[in-house]
């Protein structure tokens, strides 16, 4: 069977309990509290959902002659096509990765006879990208957006009690600039099942007057009836803020649109902001003669969003946002975006002091939003529409759809700000009627959401006066390479409105996909904006590497041989490169964090940064983890500090550590209100242990020297002696480092060491090769787990033809050779859940001639329920009842749930290995697993508890 390894099930945000949010105080500036509180309980509504989430029969369509030979009809027999997996794309499959083109999908399903009398719904989340559909052979309809949701009411097409085929065309020629042009049903689908006078959408506005302290909530909903009679129907709204009850309004009568209005009094208001995102749920009862016949749910918060002349005001207070730009996709699961793969990115930006950005080229789907106002990241949506485009036209039908569409979907989300029309859209040579789009486009889209910025994104203001910017609230721009010089030239054409930069990074050139040469940091491009009150922010293009096969114009570098577009601080299977390292720092919300020690004690000096430095914003509820590590790396003493509020501008900061164990290394963490570490320093005591050589790859002129990792290293030295004499190659953070200029047969003796603050460990022994004529095979970044399946990450060169991999089944000395042409990663299907296979490749260039073979490695494919337990974890007590879990994340993990003293409590945090609990007990166990897209529990590890 072949599938994409993901039949990812509605595991939404809502069904995790997060348990690190933090309520805010009641003022105009919201501060952070202490205490962790529950995300609202989930959505109550009243639609009976039934998923056509699964395997479905697959048919790739090179020359579009399905539809003539009607492979839509219900009678065609379609059990010699593919199986695949839906939601999931087709370009993780080997066999079609680079296919672009129509393919076909169809399943059956059978309505229940229960449901009689009902309104059946056809919903597509999103399907990329130009989609057809046909059910029982009659044509349902077309959808031209692959990042919008779409459905179709059935009405008489589905009977009740009988049996249905569902058949679609998907077709993924469309390509976005760099980006992949991932195919397929990529998102769930699923049928909703109502009365036939139904809600259908709630849009809620929700605005606190800072000055009293008081909240105005005003709840829009839109019903119809569908062959129904509307007469006699009635609506009415509940407002609840972590399940309680705090507004219910009267009912009002009504034949299809309900406005109610409350003010909530400031015992009630919780502002939502940066570290204290607060949420509110409102529930909309639709009700004929008195009963309820559908009702909808949906999460808001309460937050004021202002431009103040050229500062940007959150809730009063003046903020300087960063972030990072964000290719929604890996190499594994394409544009599918499971639990784990979201919430991980996410975590990860928290981590990298994140807090605004324009996030993504394409809208994201509901529970990437949902998450995104959990942990407070504030985000501009964006039109997929980019360069040179038939769309940039005022009179086109398409983009206005896909804009109304765009603000419908998103209209709750409390971490949306504003609205983007278009990406690089205004060079009037390649879009002559640009300026008239963009007009009429941000005037469409402030009268559907008056509340909200509307923008442009350009990389023309700075060289254009009637640039389509003028109509734009904020100038959002994008530059490369000297980012001061295109500010003020921006400035000088189009003074007085504050800037933020939605696209930043070198020019020129990619950074490197091996961690060890990414050279990017953050303060060499921060610096340029620094100290221009003008400029309220910046954004990184981009977090991750990306899937992509563009060749380069003159100021585009081109895609490397592995089709991983290098712009990112992280690999795309999400290796930290050393620019994650900078980035971290230059994000923190403090200008300086230093650890310093006097005698045998302790003490850690924090300096908030300036008012006009970047980033700025008011710090409230911060604490400092810090724990003291044996020789090991393990934690043998820790504790929580709470941090006074710390505003831009304010002094430096030194508060004592408590630290009262000897150890190798002291660590300090600062941690945010939500539970996330978001800058860590430290002072090592003792260098690390000497590492161990584990196999050499000597080649014609080269040798690739692999060893393992040690604790509390920073990086890696290594030492060679040869016919030139000693010499010394660069230190590296990667666990192989590649030396060149060697002599043909000849003997050479390598010694590695490790090193950290305190200086270098003892050598490693001495290992010895001769160099040969083999070529070095690829380098083995990663191997990835799937179901039934694993995914492995390599090195690609421009010469190279094809892959072999040789995999050795377990408990055998049996092999199977597969030979690959996919670059940069490939999947190996068809293997069995938790058996671990042992695995080895080699390249063969144009020429024909092979590499040598890779070390062999391990490769594990893993089912439901086949997470492994956290490597380590402890318990840290923090003041009265709070806890603080520290552990080591798991891969492909989308959330976590502990159990203590008969409880269970839900972790929606996927990488961030920090996270907040109250209520645990001092002398209660506690167990943590790792909850997989399958949302099945893996593996227990008992916490260790510190004191």
């Amino acid at each position: 069977m072949r599938s994409t390894d993901f039949p990812i099930p509605r595991i939404s945000r809502r069904g995790l309990l997060l348990l690190a949010a933090a309520p805010a105080v009641l003022s105009a500036a919201t501060a952070a509290a202490s205490e962790p509180r529950p995300s609202p309980l989930p959505p109550r509504d009243r639609t009976t959902r039934h998923s056509l989430d699964g395997v479905w029969k697959f048919r790739i369509d090179p020359y579009s002659d399905g539809e003539d030979h009607a492979w839509f009809a219900p009678s065609l027999d379609a059990s010699a096509w593919e199986d695949m997996t839906v939601p999931g794309v087709w370009d993780v499959i080997n066999e079609h990765s680079e296919y672009a083109g129509a393919a076909w999908y169809r399943t059956g399903f059978a309505t229940d006879p229960g449901w009689s009398g009902k309104l059946v719904r056809l919903v597509f989340e999103a399907a990329y990208n130009d989609a057809t559909v046909w059910l029982n052979g009659h044509l349902l309809g077309t959808n031209d957006n692959g990042f919008l949701p779409f459905h179709f009411d059935l009405r008489n097409l589905a009977p009740p009690g009988k049996r249905n085929q569902l058949t679609v065309r998907v077709d993924n020629r469309r390509r976005l600039g760099a980006v992949w042009n991932w195919g397929g049903i990529r998102r769930p689908v699923w049928l909703e099942i109502t009365d036939p006078t139904r809600l259908e959408r709630v849009k809620i506005t929700a605005e606190p007057d800072l000055q009293t302290g008081r909240a105005r909530v005003i709840v829009r909903a839109q019903a119809a009836s569908h062959g129904s009679s509307a007469a006699d129907i009635s609506a009415q709204v509940t407002l609840r803020r972590d399940g309680v009850v705090i507004w219910t309004s009267p009912v009002l009568a009504g034949t299809g649109d309900f406005a109610f209005e409350t003010v909530l009094e400031p015992a009630q208001v919780h502002l939502w902001h940066l570290n204290s995102p607060q949420l509110y749920e409102a529930e909309v009862s639709l009700m004929r003669a008195g009963a309820t016949i559908h009702s909808q749910a949906s999460r808001f918060g309460i937050r004021k969003v202002e431009i103040a002349g050229e500062r940007l005001l959150l809730n009063g207070e003046p903020i300087r946002p960063v972030g990072f730009n964000l290719v929604p996709e890996d190499r594994r699961t394409g544009s599918v975006l499971p639990p784990s793969r979201y919430r991980a990115d996410i975590d990860l930006m928290k981590m990298l002091g994140t807090t605004m950005a324009r996030l993504s080229h394409f809208p994201l789907p509901p529970e990437v939003l949902d998450y995104l106002d959990e942990v407070g990241i504030l985000s501009i949506s964006e039109l997929p529409i980019w360069g040179k485009s038939e769309l940039v036209d005022a009179r086109s039908k398409v983009a206005a759809d896909w804009l109304e569409r765009l603000i419908d979907t998103q209209f709750n989300h409390p971490s949306v700000i504003g609205w983007s029309v278009g990406n690089e859209i205004g060079r009037y040579d390649r879009n002559p009627g640009a300026r008239e789009y963009v007009r009429t486009a941000i005037a469409r889209a402030k009268a559907l959401d008056p509340g909200r910025f509307a923008v442009y994104v350009t990389n023309t203001a700075g060289n254009q006066k009637d640039d389509p910017i003028a109509f734009a609230d904020l100038i959002t721009m994008n530059a490369y390479g000297d980012l001061a010089e295109a500010i003020e030239k921006t400035r000088a054409l189009h003074p007085g409105k504050p800037i933020f930069l939605s696209e930043y990074g070198g020019g020129g050139a990619l950074d490197s996909e091996d961690p060890n040469e990414a050279k990017d940091t953050g303060d060499a491009f921060l610096n340029q904006l620094r100290g221009k009150p003008y400029v309220i922010g910046g954004s990184r293009w981009t977090l991750n590497d990306y899937r992509s096969d563009w060749a380069g114009w003159p100021f585009s570098p081109p895609t490397g041989p592995s089709q991983n577009r290098s712009w990112g601080i992280l690999t795309s299977d999400r290796r930290p490169k050393r620019s994650y390292f900078s980035y971290r720092a230059a994000h923190a919300p403090v200008a300086k964090m230093a650890l310093e020690r006097r005698g045998a004690d302790w003490s850690i000096t924090l300096a908030p940064r300036g008012v006009d430095d970047l980033p700025a914003y008011a710090m409230r509820g911060y604490r400092i983890l810090w724990r003291v590590l044996d020789a090991a790396g393990n934690p043998s003493d820790a504790g929580l500090i709470d941090l006074p509020p710390l505003a831009p501008g304010a002094a430096p900061v030194t508060l004592r550590l408590p630290a009262k164990r000897a150890g190798a290394t002291i660590l300090a963490d600062l941690i945010d209100p939500l539970g996330y570490s978001v800058l860590t320093v430290k002072n090592d005591l003792a260098p690390p242990a000497a590492p161990v050589i584990r196999h050499v790859h000597a080649s014609i002129k080269t040798a690739r020297i692999l060893f393992d990792p040690v604790a509390r290293s920073d990086g890696y030295r290594l030492a060679y002696d040869g016919p030139g004499g000693p010499k010394q190659a660069a230190p590296t953070i990667n666990d192989f480092i590649d030396i060149a200029g060697l002599e043909l047969d000849q003997r050479y003796a390598f010694r590695l060491v490790a090193f950290n603050e305190a200086g270098e460990s003892a050598p490693s022994a001495t290992v010895s090769a001769m160099t040969t004529r083999d070529d070095l095979p690829p380098i083995l970044w990663s191997i990835q787990s799937a179901d039934r399946a694993v995914f492995v990450n390599y090195s690609t060169e421009a010469t190279d033809y094809l892959f072999e991999i040789e995999l050795t089944l377990p408990g055998t000395e049996r092999a199977r050779r597969i030979s690959v042409t996919t670059r940069g990663t490939t999947r190996i299907p068809g293997l069995e859940n938790g058996k671990t296979y042992r695995l080895r490749m080699r390249r063969r260039n144009g020429i024909g001639f092979d590499s040598a073979w890779s070390e062999p490695r391990s490769a594990t494919p893993r089912g439901p329920g086949d997470l492994p337990a956290p490597a380590s974890g402890c318990l840290v007590p923090g003041p009265g009842d709070l806890t603080l879990l520290v552990f080591d994340p798991v891969p492909d993990a989308a959330g976590y749930e502990a159990r203590f003293g008969g409880r269970t409590a839900s972790i929606g945090s996927a990488a961030s290995g920090t996270v907040f609990l109250r209520g645990i007990d001092r002398a209660q166990a506690v167990s943590l697993r790792a909850i997989d897209d399958f949302g099945q529990p893996g593996q227990a590890l008992e916490l260790r508890r510190l004191h």
